[in-house]
């Protein structure tokens, strides 16, 4: 296949030339375009992320907690007893406090940990998934603009063969060559072809749109094919291991066994909220007090 050549012109006449141009010369600048740019993969990775959160969060909930609280205060008092001398009065109180809680068995508490692993699970095998999808759609779209460019060459090319027809047949016809209804069947090839010729730009620039979706820029030129490709045999070469293997690793499967086990887990933490819990739970705590008299108390 050649070079995609003269994309701007057709683009001009499709009315997106005012839109800026990027350049990618070949297919995986324009995949790593599309992995920046892409909504759809965007989507996906930003929900593996949240998702994946959901596993320390539930954790959280069965590693010991440590909470230590300290507290001081100072109370004056000035007092004017009968004898008109001025007494005043301060004490100190200052103290803290030490504790330590841990679940020994919570089976809620566990059924929410294996509910969040499933979902980081079909989360991950959801994300893996979208990148397989955008290395399909990526291709995909990359080729589709390619194909829909040379169906335009084509159909140009034979446009220019058709017109030189009409051309000659109404020399013909004006020196009594022929017919007026060959000139008529060659201006209903000619009508036909500038119909082909409206529908091949029509198509070039949905293609073109399809591929700006993705990567989220328009390109100046596509590197095609080379001329001379070796096609490789599959290994194994047999359908039926394929098929076999593709039953195994389709992570829009997987993503959706795990989504499977996250319920089952749910509903083990729902049907949990009876069950008994065992806690472990110890402290220690000290408080002191320091009057104006020198005096100190202890707890």
């Amino acid at each position: 296949m050649k070079h995609v050549k003269g994309i701007l012109q057709i683009v001009y006449c499709v009315g997106l030339l005012s839109i800026p141009i990027a350049h990618a010369e070949d297919l995986i600048q324009v995949y790593s375009q599309a992995v920046s740019n892409d909504p759809a993969f965007a989507k996906a990775h930003a929900t593996w992320l949240s998702q994946k959160m959901n596993f320390p969060i539930a954790r959280s909930s069965v590693l010991p907690s440590i909470a230590l609280t300290g507290n001081g205060a100072r109370n004056y008092s000035y007092v004017t007893p009968p004898s008109l001398a001025v007494i005043n009065n301060y004490n100190w109180t200052y103290g803290y406090s030490l504790s330590l809680n841990n679940a020994i068995f919570d089976m809620g508490a566990w059924a929410s940990i294996r509910n969040a692993e499933a979902i980081v699970k079909s989360a991950t095998a959801s994300y893996i998934a979208a990148q397989q999808s955008l290395i399909q759609r990526t291709t995909k779209a990359y080729f589709d603009v390619m194909a829909a460019y040379e169906t335009l060459y084509f159909t140009l090319a034979n446009k220019k063969a058709v017109t030189q027809q009409y051309e000659v047949s109404q020399k013909k016809f004006k020196t009594g060559l022929i017919a007026i209804m060959d000139v008529y069947d060659a201006r209903s090839r000619l009508d036909q072809v500038s119909s082909e010729e409206i529908t091949a730009k029509n198509n070039l620039a949905v293609q073109i749109e399809n591929l700006r979706s993705i990567t989220g820029h328009y390109y100046k030129k596509l590197k095609g094919l080379d001329k001379k490709l070796t096609l490789l045999r599959p290994t194994p070469n047999n359908i039926d291991q394929w098929i076999t293997r593709s039953e195994k690793q389709n992570y829009n499967i997987e993503a959706q066994f795990y989504n499977v086990i996250a319920a089952l887990e749910k509903i083990r933490q729902q049907s949990a909220g009876y069950a008994p819990t065992l806690d472990f739970s110890t402290g220690v705590s000290e408080a002191q007090g320091v009057d104006s008299g020198g005096d100190k108390t202890r707890n």
